[in-house]
């Protein structure tokens, strides 16, 4: 059987370069691209045509009142347009949504009410929007930066797995496009009877959608195909070959830019994970940490909010049984010593004191690298042994 000997985990920082807004600013930024503020050489498919204007003005409506009543933000929307910084918690903004669509009478008595009814829908509007914002994002760049590239080409089929937590697809489309045998499979079940990469994504993708939604377009499939552990009538997450927006099922209508939202899970405290193929990736993730002798992070720095990723983590290393594992974090440079002491200890809480910025940590800015920087990375990481690891079976 196929075994992992390598895992990499991917975070925002990873995708900074690519113009994608990292968490703190994704509020900010949203709001300006419902605004049409973006910068002219971008395609904006959230302004596309006046129906998707009026969508936009009317989910920017629900959104300042949104900020009003449940941040103290008066005018936040307007404040957004103008550049001014919005004080907002990236999982506060996604999670108190998200408790709106569940139970709607949690904060609100009158769950008939044109504002309540409004506020349910708020978060699949934003997700919606999300997706369409990432997906122009997408539409704009051409290649990955020459670091990232080198990484992408370090990628074995037979030995890696790439954990991403990102919502966007470039690494799916890189890895694609590493020639004309390579594919992507989405689950460890469907990769060990076929020689693609495994790439887990426990967060979902701006390209996946609920097949019950009524999706169409060219090239449809279900991201847990040939995985024996899933049958035919419980599979329900689909995806497209391409970045695309969906079409309805009857083939003539495309579904509308706030319309359709696709399956992604925020950092939200609430996290749900309603589909079969999500909890096999989540099974998945501890399995591959179970057998991995190294780990590499990159622009991932286990933000406090990811508590089910250091559950994962914490329960895989009590299975894993190699004698010695690497453990490497590529990340910004912070100040003289390069390394942020909130980073070491974030590490330090699943891997333990023998974690060293000096011989664990790898300072660099995604996006300023050369070719070179995959060979430097991986002789990085040969010295990234932790000391006085034995095996931790349980």
């Amino acid at each position: 059987m196929r075994k992992i000997a390598r895992v990499f985990f991917v975070g925002a920082g990873f995708s900074a370069p690519l113009r994608y807004p990292l968490g703190a600013g994704l509020p900010g930024e949203l709001i300006s691209r419902l605004h049409n503020t973006g910068k002219p050489s971008r395609k904006n498919y959230l302004q596309r045509d006046m129906q998707g204007v009026e969508d936009c003005n009317d989910l920017l409506r629900d959104l300042n009142d949104y900020l009003k009543q449940f941040f103290n933000i008066p005018n936040g929307v307007k404040r957004a347009r103008e550049g001014h910084r919005i004080d907002v918690d990236l999982a506060d903004f996604y999670s108190v949504a998200h408790a709106l669509a569940e139970t709607p009478d949690l904060f609100m008595s009158d769950t008939k009410s044109r504002a309540a009814g409004r506020m349910i829908a708020l978060y699949s509007r934003i997700a919606a929007a999300t997706r369409t914002y990432f997906g122009d994002i997408s539409a704009s760049f051409d290649d990955l930066p020459p670091d990232l590239e080198s990484i992408i080409r370090m990628l074995r089929t037979d030995r890696d797995a790439v954990v991403d937590f990102n919502w966007d697809e470039e690494i799916d489309i890189a890895m694609c496009e590493r020639g004309k045998d390579f594919d992507v499979t989405y689950t460890r079940g469907a990769w060990l009877g076929r020689y693609d990469f495994l790439l887990l994504k426990p967060h979902g993708s701006i390209n996946w959608y609920d097949v019950s939604q009524g999706v169409y377009n060219e090239g449809l499939y279900f991201i847990s195909e040939s995985d024996p552990r899933i049958p035919l009538d419980q599979r329900r997450l689909v995806a497209y070959y391409d970045v695309e927006h969906p079409l309805q099922i009857d083939r003539k209508t495309e579904h509308g830019p706030l319309d359709c939202p696709p399956v992604i899970t925020p950092p939200t405290f609430s996290k749900r994970f309603n589909y079969v193929e999500q909890r096999c990736v989540w099974q998945d993730v501890v399995e591959v940490c179970a057998q991995a002798g190294e780990f590499v992070f990159l622009g991932y720095r286990i933000p406090r909010d990811d508590y089910l990723t250091r559950a994962a983590m914490r329960a895989a290393l009590t299975r894993n049984p190699n004698e010695k594992i690497r453990v490497l974090v590529v990340d910004l440079p912070n100040g003289e010593t390069g390394v942020s002491q909130s980073l070491v200890d974030s590490f330090r809480g699943i891997f333990g004191p023998a974690f060293d910025p000096l011989r664990n940590v790898l300072p660099h800015e995604f996006g300023k690298g050369d070719r070179g920087f995959g060979d430097a990375l991986g002789r990085k990481l040969k010295e990234a042994y932790l000391p006085g690891w034995s095996g931790r079976r349980g």
